[in-house]
């Protein structure tokens, strides 16, 4: 119990920090400097302001400064570290993840979270990100396989050509940076993971898209962002994509 609160707290923290890294990485800012600071009026936050959720609970989603509204992506980002960090410690505990692996699904976990801040944020994909992930999850799957380096490439040109054929195809319906972004995941999941990826993050973004439409918070020709879908089926595939294979082939 105890370690596993050690281990929220550490993901609200660390969850902090990539909300930093995907909202100023947009912006081409350092992540370094300045301090944290209000985006609307440039007020530096006291201790007390940055402390994860609690803060923008006790605020009221309001800067204490200038009143101005404080993005819900805040939080979410907090909450959703949390909540995969913590995710893979029981999954370590339980035995079906060993050091390493909850080690690699950690800094995997970590790219899926900024990438989903920065899309929801500005449906963007910073190439920064995706540059700086790129070999360290090609240097994590390697060091677990070395004699896998032809696999781990393959899945990276797989994912990249299929869906930079997709984008062709969609005229604009899919941004380039889903492009990229799936190149990356495919150094990871492997070429196997192509169509599963493709199914879960389809089916999980039609569903999203019609219950926003339902509810009229978005239109038909209103972008959605299809880069958290690509997350959050990544994630899935990453952690039970054998079980998954199973599962479907047992089916028949």
């Amino acid at each position: 119990m105890l370690y596993g609160i050690l281990i929220t707290l550490f993901g609200l923290v660390y969850g902090s920090f990539l909300n930093v890294v995907a909202l100023r990485t947009l912006e081409g800012r350092s992540i370094v400097r300045p301090p944290s600071q209000c985006p609307h009026c440039g007020a530096r936050l006291s201790p007390r302001e940055l402390i994860p959720i609690v803060s923008y609970v006790i605020q009221k989603g309001r800067c204490r400064a200038c009143g101005a509204r404080i993005s819900f992506l805040y939080p979410l980002g907090e909450a959703l570290t949390a909540a995969l960090f913590l995710w893979l410690f029981l999954l370590w505990r339980e035995g079906r993840l060993s050091a390493w692996e909850a080690l690699s699904e950690a800094v995997f976990a970590s790219l899926l979270i900024v990438v989903t801040i920065a899309d929801l944020k500005s449906l963007r994909i910073p190439n920064p990100v995706l540059l700086f992930f790129a070999p360290v999850l090609f240097f994590l799957r390697w060091a677990a396989d070395p004699s896998g380096i032809g696999r781990i490439l393959l899945g990276g040109l797989l994912f990249g050509g299929v869906f930079g054929l997709i984008y062709a195809l969609s005229r604009g319906g899919m941004g380039f940076g889903d492009v990229k972004y799936a190149a990356v995941l495919g150094l990871y999941l492997g070429p196997e993971a192509l169509l599963p990826l493709i199914l879960l993050a389809s089916l999980s973004g039609f569903f999203v898209a019609l219950a926003l439409i339902a509810a009229g918070r978005k239109t038909r020709k209103d972008a959605v962002p299809f880069g958290p879908f690509l997350s959050l089926a990544a994630w899935v595939l990453s952690l039970y994509g054998r079980d998954l294979v199973v599962w479907y082939f047992s089916l028949w």
